[in-house]
């Protein structure tokens, strides 16, 4: 996520299928769900100001799955 470059319209929050966003107190968008992403990359090609960044991390919840 590029602060600098979101406007927080909220596009991305209300247009994954998978619930993976949510609205900070300053309204930016925070992965909320983040085991939820199947890293479809819509989120990204849907923001009109390219703020977003999609990258699979190594780490593990507790369930074993990857968390971004």
């Amino acid at each position: 996520m590029f602060d600098k470059w979101c406007k927080r319209c909220g596009i991305c929050i209300e247009l994954c299928s998978r619930n993976v966003f949510m609205a900070d107190l300053d309204g930016y968008p925070r992965p909320a769900k983040p085991v939820e992403c199947n890293l479809c990359g819509f989120c990204i090609t849907r923001c009109p100001d390219f703020a977003l960044r999609v990258v699979e991390s190594k780490a593990k919840d507790p369930a074993g799955q990857t968390i971004l």
